[in-house]
């Protein structure tokens, strides 16, 4: 029992201050890991983003300055039959934008598959003063809309005036039931009838929503 003799004071803080050291390193190399995994995470999300961002870009630049089958070379071949507040959708050959302040890009066309023009009620597709279109019913489309009806020599944009277009039967007249509105282009095209297109459209028409989109990098809410 005499033999036995306790640790020192100073044997003691020797053990301590390396204990100490050792589990410093051992903080150090945790948060140094810790922060690697935030890093790399933040940078995979942001990749996943940046290709999920440019999926949907590429997509709608693809399908920018589309005016149905006929790939106008010559843009006068577009009626476009609104009032002077509408898009212009003819400018820039579909892409547009600005650089500065906000950076953005600007797509405008025809961005869907196209409803081909049915023969209307009569069994025909309709004089050239005819206000109405005929397309399959369940279209989607809405009141308001503005849609592109295109064969491949010419064009007509419009808007849709009748409340509802998804029975089939597209109207274009002009008048205070959508805003903008139309604006006839063609007066006195026939009868005196002021709702009419540029031509007859037959059933190599097809009919197409037009959509303008804007993609945008800007000062948030947050700066």
């Amino acid at each position: 029992m005499n033999k036995q003799r306790g640790l020192s004071l100073v044997e003691i803080m020797v053990a301590l201050t390396l204990s100490l050291i050792l589990l410093a390193g051992v903080v150090q190399i945790m948060a140094s890991s810790k922060k690697t995994y935030r890093v790399a995470d933040a940078a995979s999300r942001m990749q996943e983003n940046a290709r999920f961002a440019m999926e949907f870009l590429s997509r709608d630049v693809r399908m920018a300055g589309f005016w149905g089958c006929a790939q106008f070379s010559d843009v006068n071949d577009l009626l476009n039959n609104g009032g002077a507040q509408y898009v212009d959708f003819l400018s820039n050959a579909g892409v547009g934008g600005t650089d500065g302040a906000t950076d953005s890009l600007t797509l405008t066309g025809a961005f869907n598959t196209g409803l081909q023009i049915l023969p209307n009620g009569g069994g025909g597709f309709g004089p050239l003063t005819s206000a109405n279109l005929t397309v399959n019913a369940g279209n989607g489309l809405n009141q308001g809309d503005i849609v592109l009806v295109s064969d491949c020599s010419k064009g007509d944009i419009f808007q849709i005036s009748n409340a509802n277009p998804a029975n089939g039967t597209i109207v274009h007249n002009t008048g205070n039931a959508t805003q903008p509105g139309n604006l006839n282009k063609n007066a006195g095209c026939g009868g005196g009838n002021a709702h009419c297109l540029s031509k007859v459209y037959q059933g190599d028409a097809s009919l197409y929503r037009m959509r303008r989109i804007t993609y945008s990098i800007a000062p948030g809410a947050s700066g």
